[in-house]
């Protein structure tokens, strides 16, 4: 369990403004940042690490150093920063070693990517998740179907063939299969955010 920073008050409003001026939107945004950054730490951190502890923690230090008047341009890119930081340190160190504010010195929110980029990362990596999750058949013969150039009807042909089905059914196999994924992929995207949410 990792120690939380309490940010002052003044912090937390300003990290919410940051985040948008209607109080209800940022609220909303905050627990959509809470659960994105929770799925960017559980593919990164060792499984002794609870996630959304440490991606609400990685906000109270932000808002801590909003509240210390730290200029944060892009307070979603530098979040992604001190959670990259704390989960650097927390594979370095033992989970009970305290953690503080000491490994947000030196970033630099403009130097970071956006936060466009690691929401792209966290879907490419709940993509890669789901197709880890099919079982090791399915996913050889959807990684297969979808190899580049073997889309041709003659390829599908021989793969039906291989398989012993039709064309058609194969076709609907890969229907069913791509369903799953899909289903996968958005339960993964919004899991963190979902479950972060109170209410």
């Amino acid at each position: 369990m990792t120690d939380r920073v309490q940010p002052d008050v003044q912090g937390l409003r300003t990290l919410l403004d940051r985040l948008d001026s209607d109080l209800h939107c940022a609220a909303g945004k905050y627990y959509r940042l809470v659960g994105i950054l929770t799925i960017f730490i559980e593919n990164r951190a060792t499984s002794d690490i609870d996630s959304d502890e440490l991606a609400r923690k990685v906000l109270d230090i932000v808002a801590a150093k909003l509240a210390e008047g730290e200029d944060i341009q892009n307070v979603q890119a530098y979040s992604f920063g001190v959670a990259r930081n704390l989960v650097n340190a927390q594979t370095k160190k033992s989970i009970s070693d305290r953690l503080d504010n000491s490994f947000v010195s030196g970033i630099r929110d403009d130097r970071q990517p956006s936060f466009e980029a690691i929401a792209k990362e966290v879907e490419e990596d709940c993509r890669r998740k789901c197709l880890e999750l099919l079982p090791a058949e399915r996913r050889d013969l959807i990684v297969r179907y979808y190899q580049t150039g073997l889309q041709s009807k003659r390829y599908r042909e021989e793969l039906a063939r291989e398989l012993s089905i039709g064309v058609d059914a194969l076709f609907n196999r890969i229907s069913r299969i791509k369903s799953k994924l899909n289903e996968c992929y958005r339960r993964c995207v919004r899991a963190g955010r979902d479950n972060a949410i109170p209410w």
